[in-house]
């Protein structure tokens, strides 16, 4: 079963309370670099939306896929104070809202952590993920309280059956 990474990919649309330490949040987050590029919050209830490549710009096409069978998060992330944790809901956002959970940032003083997410094998429909699905995927950050989180990277693992070749 091939797996592929989605990148940060367009325009995230960012809640004031996010910042970035340069460029966009989808350019701070599409490699886990630590402190050299990041996207920060420490205000509580602040939401940021960024979207994601689609299959087709990693090289898979739709009649390479017979189906999509798991998706999944990948952050990496600390929180910036040494005595206190970081929370942050990371959610799916579209083509479905769904399947929120809350990743705990240690407190550190300069490490990073990753943090995967659930392998989700269905999209929060009735219905299991589907390639057109991965043409709108977005994810959701929620921050929650007021103790600085800075994330450097939010990608998606997307693991699929190769459709059966002619022959």
């Amino acid at each position: 079963m091939p797996t592929v990474t989605l990148l940060p990919d367009g325009a995230g649309a960012t809640d004031s309370g996010w910042v970035t330490s340069s460029g966009t949040a989808n350019e701070c987050l599409d490699d886990d670099n630590g402190d050299t590029s990041y996207v920060s919050c420490s205000t509580h209830a602040d939401e940021m939306i960024i979207r994601y490549q689609d299959l087709s710009d990693v090289g898979v096409n739709e009649s390479d896929v017979e189906s999509i069978d798991s998706v999944q998060f990948v952050s990496s992330g600390r929180s910036t104070n040494r005595r206190l944790n970081s929370f942050v809901t990371i959610s799916f956002h579209l083509p479905y809202a769904a399947f929120g959970e809350a990743c705990q940032f240690d407190a550190h003083a300069s490490s990073y952590e990753t943090i995967y997410g659930t392998i989700r094998t269905t999209n929060g429909s009735p219905s299991g993920w589907s390639y057109a699905d991965t043409t709108a995927l977005n994810m959701k950050c929620y921050k929650s309280f007021t103790v600085e989180v800075r994330l450097s990277y939010l990608a998606l693992k997307v693991a699929y059956t190769e459709a059966a070749e002619d022959n």
